[in-house]
């Protein structure tokens, strides 16, 4: 079965109902791989929660980053961007991002890349560079790159309870002076009247 990306670009449905990696991609990735001492290459769908391509170069035996053991064999690569709407407003992948369930506005999410924009030479490009945005280097499995993922989305969780909380906070503050007709005061200054001089 075949399913058409937004560019014309043609996947393959599998039985598991996930999308293959059009051939000519998936073949460019393993030509990389052997040309670099590898043993091979793929290019995978990583399903929810995750929901990205990854690449995966096959290890040869005796490979360093196969020293600290693992069952996988290969070097995990998520095809994603960090982006922050607020720190980055400018950037054309914002409107990928998580909007929050109640405010819906966009949060600082974790955004697939799509392999028709890419295209081929961008994959070799992100490969040869060793992109810090694909996480290339840094995890020893598939597994510990979803951990990143996962953790990133929790630690963005956390800070968003601590400012709604904040935030609270300081409205229940404004209502307070306001009810109780609390004057705001940035600074402290001495309401008493002026002592005035010359008299007994």
């Amino acid at each position: 079965m075949e399913k058409q990306g937004s560019r014309g670009l043609r996947y393959q449905i599998g039985r598991d109902r996930s999308p293959k990696a059009p051939l000519e991609y998936r073949e460019a990735v393993a030509a990389y791989s052997r040309t670099n001492g590898g043993a091979g290459g793929d290019i995978v769908w990583v399903p929810d929660p995750v929901n990205t391509w990854q690449i995966r170069l096959t290890l040869k035996h005796g490979d360093p980053r196969m020293k600290e053991g693992g069952d996988d064999l290969f070097e995990a690569v998520l095809l994603h961007q960090w982006v922050h709407p607020d720190q980055d407003p400018l950037n054309p992948l914002k409107e990928r991002c998580r909007r929050h369930s109640r405010t819906n506005r966009l949060v600082p999410s974790f955004v697939p890349l799509r392999l028709e924009e890419l295209g081929v030479q961008g994959i070799l490009t992100i490969l040869e560079k060793g992109s810090l945005m694909t996480g290339r280097g840094e995890f020893k499995s598939a597994e510990h790159a979803m951990k990143r993922v996962l953790d990133k989305k929790y630690e963005d969780s956390q800070k968003l309870v601590a400012k709604k909380r904040q935030n609270a906070g300081d409205r229940s503050n404004d209502i307070r002076r306001q009810l109780f007709k609390i004057p705001f005061l940035s600074v402290g200054i001495e309401l008493s009247p002026p002592k005035q001089e010359g008299r007994s």
